[in-house]
């Protein structure tokens, strides 16, 4: 089953490009630059929230490296450097051609531009960082925590489409709640279970047994823009990073999130 996949170039994205070369034949890996997993914001509005932040970020790079693993030197071998994807458009759909992909894979890139949407295969998939369409776009494994729904962390894999984050659901990847966890390891967990996941999807297509639903559901486009530094308030002085416990223990209630399965 040959598999092309494009990405980010975090360690999240690189032990799903290893998990997927160890399962699978991957063709090709294009790899798009993104920021910076330590970001850095030079102007604060006070000392908390440099804390905070600080402190947030170095908390996520030390889980994320604790968590995802992967054999760098071996995935390195098909991987495909590029800045933008609407940049290298002409270079995607050379190796498309060359490779003759049965499934596409996006994770933590930038959106598929409609000159290229037309040119991929049947199975074109993206594995996105939250629970679409509750929460679609930017940081959406956070802002579930922010607005005290920690059961609403996952991950979900649904075909492209011309919309951010809109295309017709596959499956929900959702860990199990554990006490004493943080926002950190909650976030690693439901991309480690999404990565397993995958594997089963993967052999749905092989029986030509996948399909997808809509979710008559409006969720919250979030953007880059809309994550702030104040934010931070809220998780980490507010509750002490005890959200998830506090939900636990039925001290914070909310509503649960229609999950969809790839059994379905």
């Amino acid at each position: 089953m040959k598999i092309l996949l494009i990405s980010g170039d975090h360690k999240r994205h690189k032990n799903f490009a290893s998990v997927i070369d160890s399962k699978f034949e991957l063709v090709s890996w294009i790899v798009e630059k993104r920021e910076d997993s330590l970001p850095k914001i030079y102007r604060f509005k006070n000392k908390i929230d440099k804390t905070n932040f600080n402190y947030h970020f170095k908390k996520r790079d030390e889980y994320e490296k604790k968590y995802f693993k992967y054999n760098e030197k071996k995935i390195n071998q098909k991987k495909v450097k590029i800045t933008k994807i609407k940049k290298n458009i002409k270079k995607i759909k050379s190796i498309l051609k060359k490779y003759k992909p049965k499934i596409l894979i996006t994770f933590g890139s930038s959106i598929i531009p409609n000159e290229l949407l037309k040119n991929l295969p049947k199975y074109s998939i993206n594995l996105h960082s939250g629970l679409a369409p509750y929460y679609k776009g930017s940081a959406c494994n956070f802002w579930p925590i922010y607005f005290l729904q920690p059961n609403f962390v996952g991950m979900t894999f649904h075909y492209l489409s011309n919309k951010l984050d809109s295309g017709k659901i596959i499956h929900h990847s959702i860990p199990k709640l554990k006490l004493n966890e943080n926002i950190h390891s909650l976030a690693c967990r439901a991309q480690i279970k999404a990565f397993k996941d995958f594997v089963k999807i993967v052999d749905k297509i092989k029986k030509n047994n996948l399909s997808g639903k809509s979710l008559d559901i409006n969720g919250k486009l979030f953007q880059k823009k809309d994550f702030k530094p104040e934010h931070l308030r809220i998780v980490y002085n507010t509750f002490k990073d005890s959200i998830i416990n506090l939900f636990l223990k039925k001290k914070i209630l909310t509503n649960k999130p229609i999950i969809v399965n790839y059994n379905d």
